[in-house]
Formats: C-alpha cells, sequence, structure tokens
C-alpha cells in the first residue's frame, strides 16, 4: 500500500472552537491512518490567542503527532492579532508558540525552521 496524507487547514482555535469539534477531527483523521499529516496554517485564529486557547490548540498538535508525522506551515492568522484603529499586527507570538510545541512533541515538524516577521 502507498503512503498517504491528510490536510488539516485552518483550524483557527477560538473561544468559540469545540473541544467536541477537535475531537471529531482527531476520530477521523485517525480512521485514516495515514502516513503523513500536513497543518497548512491558521491553527489560531489569533496570534494573541489567551493561553487557554493555545493549550487547547498544543493538545490537538500533540494529539495529531501521536497518529503520523505532523508537518506545519504558519498561516496569516497565526502572525496576526488584532490592533484597534488598524485591520491587524504581525509578530512572532504565533511563531514563538508553536516553536515551542515542536520542541515538546515528537513527531511535529514546523516549516519553515527559521521564521521571523519582518517589521
Amino acid at each position: 500500500m502507498g503512503k498517504t496524507a491528510v490536510v488539516v487547514s485552518d483550524a483557527h482555535f477560538n473561544k468559540n472552537f469545540p473541544t467536541s469539534l477537535s475531537d471529531e477531527i482527531l476520530k477521523t483523521i485517525r480512521s485514516r491512518s495515514p502516513s503523513y499529516i500536513f497543518m497548512t496554517g491558521d491553527i489560531f485564529d489569533y496570534a494573541n490567542e489567551p493561553l487557554e486557547i493555545k493549550t487547547r490548540a498544543k493538545l490537538f498538535l500533540q494529539e495529531l503527532s501521536k497518529i503520523s508525522p505532523v508537518f506545519m506551515v504558519l498561516g496569516n492568522h497565526d502572525l496576526a492579532s488584532p490592533v484597534k484603529g488598524r485591520k491587524r499586527s504581525f509578530s512572532d507570538e504565533g511563531y514563538n508558540f508553536l516553536k515551542q510545541v515542536e520542541k515538546e512533541t515528537e513527531n511535529f515538524h514546523l516549516l519553515p525552521e527559521n521564521y521571523h516577521v519582518k517589521k
């Protein structure tokens, strides 16, 4: 049998993202037994989500990585936060959090390895 992959995109974890939905996504992916999982950005709704939301996203990523290797690229929402009077402000906050998740999680790979918001 050949290699298979699952793509997860635009999860947008926020206060309205139900835990039951992340559980259902994990259940569906487990049932497929993919060789690889690709996260194509926007795990967060905003880079400055509260720690509680970031922790839920982290647990989701860690559960994914138990299924098969996860490769994630950043989305614009992983780097951007709303700022009063402007559309958004870009920072390394979401990237730095995800780099920490990568250090703590086997089989989770954030790409590119060295990324910083150009200011």
